[in-house]
């Protein structure tokens, strides 16, 4: 799945979406996060969210795919 199919209209995504477009789970994910693989998520209240660019720049880049 690449992030464009997701709907354009939103620029932040839930970790749930961040995670189907990546090849990895979810404590490989977290685990890169800390390790500065992946991009630190930006919180509203409670909730993190993550800039949609910032994951297509990250897929584009191939990081994830030899990540955490």
């Amino acid at each position: 799945m690449h992030v464009s199919s997701l709907p354009s209209r939103e620029e932040w995504l839930r970790a749930k979406e961040v995670l189907a477009v990546l090849p990895i789970g979810k404590t490989a994910f977290y685990d890169g996060i800390k390790r500065g693989l992946y991009p630190a998520p930006t919180k509203f209240g409670r909730c993190s969210r993550w800039r949609r660019h910032d994951i297509q720049n990250l897929l584009d880049k191939g990081v994830a795919l030899g990540g955490a």
